[in-house]
């Protein structure tokens, strides 16, 4: 199944799915496809429809955060890398509120990306942001998910993972109705989501186990954790070993060609395959296992992926997180060797 089967507008409730098939699916994502991000629910459940909106957007604005300043308008052309701007030197909160008015959306949108690009340079400055109308700040996190992941639209999946009040149902429906009417569909998943009636279900494509998530500054603190995916050309900004790496692979000459969370195309009998780092001359492929790859699933499913990679021509490392976080001198100097002799 591909996200463009399920529904881009409104609310719908998914059966026979969970947070993991619909990030597998958003690895085949395509132009066409919305961005699907996990923002979560705190419990328990909260009794009035605006506990559940601010929730909802208090956990997408730390995704939003993650994503700075991948959806700041106009930045292109800037230095840094992949056309992004840099944070150091380069942008300060004067800087960010002028580029945050280039936008091509609504009236008050340039004030709320502003403030919520201020937020991102100056953490303690979120209170400005806060402050303002729901609704703006609704129209702002879709549009830094919409630009953040380069899409034309986004999708709220709400994790309903136990039954709740009759009360609570209510709402939770009118919450999601609300967060519905700007750009991003809502889709209901779990046993909660189940008895909320007045939406469209539709079956979405099952997996068996959760992923586990990295905690950051952001998102630390947060039960169940945000999940989104990773923006193309950047490390994921919840793996910690990938933003490690990272910062060890940015400071070689050997690396410089390298490119983060990248589509692989395997030819017309085989969907794109998302990789986690790519050196693209020596055709290697470079995944970062965390410990959900693990389970008989996943380790499954890797092996497949693995062989597939094998046969269009790509050499494959894995390393484990524990690995590259443990003795990252170690982890790069395999991956020179690899590179190195892909390249001679």
């Amino acid at each position: 199944m591909q996200l463009s089967d399920l529904p881009s507008g409104g609310v719908t409730r998914l059966r026979a799915t969970s947070p993991l098939a619909l990030t597998a699916a958003a690895e085949r994502r395509g132009p066409e496809d919305p961005i699907v991000v996990f923002p979560g629910l705190t419990q328990p459940l909260g009794s009035a429809p605006s506990a559940i909106i601010e929730d909802v957007l208090a956990r997408t604005v730390a995704v939003a955060l993650e994503l700075f300043p991948a959806w700041l308008p106009a930045a292109d052309g800037t230095d840094g890398t992949d056309g992004a701007p840099e944070s150091d030197g380069v942008l300060d909160r004067f800087a960010v509120r002028s580029l945050s008015h280039r936008h091509d959306g609504a009236a008050g949108l340039g004030t709320a990306l502003g403030a919520l690009a201020t937020a991102a340079l100056r953490p303690e400055s979120i209170a400005a942001f806060t402050e303002l109308p729901a609704a703006d700040r609704r129209s702002a996190v879709e549009y830094a998910l919409t630009r953040g992941y380069g899409a034309g639209r986004a999708a709220l999946a709400l994790v309903v993972d136990r039954l709740i009040a009759p009360h609570q149902a209510d709402a939770l429906s009118v919450g999601a109705q609300w967060l519905a009417r700007g750009g991003c569909a809502v889709w209901l998943l779990g046993p909660g989501a189940a008895p909320l009636d007045r939406f469209p279900v539709v079956d979405g494509p099952p997996v068996p186990d959760d992923e586990d998530v990295w905690p950051t500054q952001y998102t630390v603190g947060l039960e169940p954790a945000p999940l989104y995916p990773p923006v193309a050309g950047r490390p994921h900004p919840a793996s910690a070993a990938e933003k490690y790496l990272e910062q060890g692979l940015a400071r070689v000459d050997w690396a410089a060609a390298r490119h983060w969370n990248y589509a692989v195309d395997l030819g017309p009998l085989h969907p794109p395959v998302r990789v986690d780092l790519l050196f693209p001359q020596p055709r290697l492929v470079v995944e970062i296992d965390g410990p959900d790859h693990r389970s008989v699933e996943k380790y499954e499913a890797d092996r497949r992926r693995d062989a597939d990679l094998l046969l269009a021509g790509f050499r494959v490392l894995r390393l484990t997180n524990s690995r590259i976080l443990g003795d990252l001198a170690e982890s790069m100097s395999v991956i020179r060797t690899l590179v190195l002799s892909g390249t001679r």
